[in-house]
């Protein structure tokens, strides 16, 4: 072989195949002809990757030896220190971040200035970022993969010219056009640098080291899982691990999201990483590939926000036990979730309290079942909220010094519905009645916010207990006299600087005129008691019982008493007849005529 006599220049970004194909032409010799019997090697690959184990690379080199020229910069092989640190697939690197059977390219591009782009055959490089279009991979006639031999010539097999293509207006959306941008920025010397969301600035290489790392942990998840994206691909598919197509679309996504994982990671990197711990979604063997890769990530030199952030999704993990996960170091403190024996240990709170409170809802706990079993965690928050509470909690006999009542009386109130008891015999099992103070001293400033101050009670006011013991036989209790202030259907006095039922007064004239109004009430229904009825006819009650007892009284009401005794009433009417025979026998001596009127008539 002879050097060319002709010797051009590469154009901008131009790939080894295409500087070959020009150089041939300006020559007047035959493209395929100066490969000799490597003829159709270049119709089955770009070769603009140089692999030293290939059995045509001898051959090729001896053609790039004749452009008596340094062609390294029109290889792809110039990119392999920012893409070979890692075997992290399992296969080359190459087979991954390079097109080798088939190309891509831009018609806009083409008829600008007809020659092939270096870095249309990196696998990432989907975009034309200077007409905004997505690059071709299939001829727009009969669909089959582009050849770099036959883009060179114009001309598919079906007769389709490449640069007559007329794409319609894709719709690329703002992540996919920032992606690219920043990945072609860099691999073409274009940028310097990409800044991620907290202001770290990346360089080509950090920033290719972290996009292949990423790579790795997104390959084969889900996308849905992951990063909601309108679309048909079901999974990532970057080292051929599924049989979702590997095609421009595939690689468009999977620039664009790896791009916002290394820019955005607060977004999206929870998810991943949530995913690839799915024990439904890999395998054992697989998670721990993906962790160590992970792992690379966030201790990486300016790996720090994604460190920040796993070590929050950690804080915030309820499903799995985190000091079972390796190279973890969460301290229990920080957790948002944390096991029984952790909460025993921190918070000093015994095992069998802590149950209790579960048992009782004090404490929430989130229970999750996986393969390996049942995950049981508390919400820290539920044992803020409980340790918080304790110093308002009182007992019993605190509530009633309170209120100002008797601690029964406070009993009463709970039955009632007045007052809520956090924990109580009566209410949960718990052997002591324990009250939220704050919720007491609410109840407290409710009863009594229509009461007036005064100095001291004058003498037509009547203290609470007494008005209480006055009314307690017309039954109405404390928490019956208690309502009704609360209603205001009394008017309250309450001594200065006080504040509670101790220190409260009832005016006289409303406390006697309910006292009344409740006899009033009572007769009608009732009827008299027999201590009324004696003293209404000047007769011993003791007498009138034995009366209603021998049966000389018939017209009477009984009512049995929680104490087993009861309690006689004689029906008004039937006094009232008796007041009117009475006004026929007018005399000094009632009880004799009583009596006499009893053994005549046997009323």
């Amino acid at each position: 072989m002879k050097y060319f006599l002709n010797r051009l220049e590469p154009k901008l970004n131009e790939s080894i195949m295409s500087f070959i194909y020009r150089t041939t032409l300006a020559n007047y010799q035959n493209f395929n002809t100066i490969f000799d019997d490597l003829s159709s090697i270049v119709f089955v690959y770009n070769c603009n990757y140089l692999d030293k184990d290939a059995y045509w690379y001898d051959q090729f080199s001896k053609v790039v030896t004749l452009l008596r020229r340094e062609c390294d910069d029109l290889l792809l092989n110039k990119f392999d220190e920012y893409f070979s640190q890692d075997l992290l697939f399992g296969i080359n690197h190459d087979r991954i971040c390079y097109l080798k059977k088939h190309t891509k390219y831009c018609p806009e591009c083409l008829n600008e200035d007809f020659y092939h782009r270096l870095y249309w055959d990196v696998s990432f490089v989907t975009v034309c970022t200077e007409h905004k279009i997505r690059l071709l991979e299939t001829c727009p006639r009969c669909s089959k993969k582009i050849r770099l031999a036959r883009l060179m010539q114009n001309q598919c097999t079906c007769g389709y010219i490449y640069e007559s293509a007329i794409l319609p207006k894709t719709n690329l959306t703002d992540n996919e056009v920032q992606a690219q941008n920043i990945l072609q920025g860099l691999l073409l010397n274009q940028k310097n640098h990409c800044s991620i969301k907290n202001g770290t600035k990346l360089d080509k290489k950090e920033y290719l080291r972290l996009f292949f790392l990423f790579c790795h942990l997104i390959d084969n998840v889900k996308v849905g899982n992951v990063y909601q994206e309108e679309g048909t691909i079901q999974k990532f598919n970057i080292g051929m691990k599924n049989k979702e197509p590997k095609n421009i679309e595939m690689m468009s996504l999977v620039t664009t999201f790896v791009h916002l994982l290394i820019t955005n990671p607060e977004e999206y990197l929870s998810n991943v990483i949530n995913e690839i711990n799915n024990q439904a979604s890999f395998k054992k063997e697989t998670r721990k590939l993906k962790m160590r890769s992970f792992n690379l990530i966030k201790t990486h030199e300016k790996g720090q926000l994604y460190n920040t952030i796993y070590t929050d999704y950690l804080i915030h993990l309820k499903d799995k036990y985190v000091n079972t996960l390796k190279n973890v170091e969460i301290k229990p403190e920080e957790k948002e979730y944390l096991t029984l024996e952790e909460v025993t240990k921190v918070y000093k709170i015994p095992l069998r309290r802590i149950k209790f409170l579960i048992d009782k809802g004090r404490l929430k706990l989130i229970k999750t079942n996986t393969s390996t079993g049942q995950v049981r965690l508390i919400e820290k928050s539920s044992i803020v909220t409980y340790l918080n509470s304790l110093k308002y909690e009182i007992n019993k006999i605190d509530t009633s010094k309170l209120l100002g009542l008797q601690p029964e009386r406070v009993i009463d109130m709970v039955e009632r519905g007045i007052l809520k008891a956090i924990h109580g015999p009566k209410t949960d099992g718990f052997w002591s009645w324990i009250f939220d103070e704050r919720e007491v001293e609410k109840l407290l400033r409710k009863s009594l916010k229509n009461a007036q101050l005064i100095e001291s009670p004058t003498e037509d006011m009547i203290h609470f207990h007494k008005a209480n013991f006055l009314l307690r036989h017309l039954e109405v209790d404390t928490i019956d006299l208690f309502i009704r202030i609360v209603k205001g259907d009394f008017t309250a006095f309450v001594i200065k600087k006080k504040s509670n039922f101790s220190d409260v007064y009832l005016s006289k004239a409303e406390i006697e005129n309910l006292k009344k109004q409740f006899e009033e009430t009572r007769i009608a229904e009732k009827g008299y008691t027999l201590k009324e009825f004696g003293v209404l006819f000047n007769t011993d009650a003791r007498k009138v019982k034995s009366w209603v007892v021998s049966g000389k009284i018939k017209s009477i009401n009984q009512m049995k008493n929680p104490n087993g005794t009861t309690t006689y009433f004689i029906q008004k009417e039937y006094v009232e007849n008796l007041v009117r025979i009475f006004r026929e026998y007018p005399s000094h001596n009632l009880k004799k005529q009583l009596e006499e009127l009893y053994r005549e008539r046997n009323i």
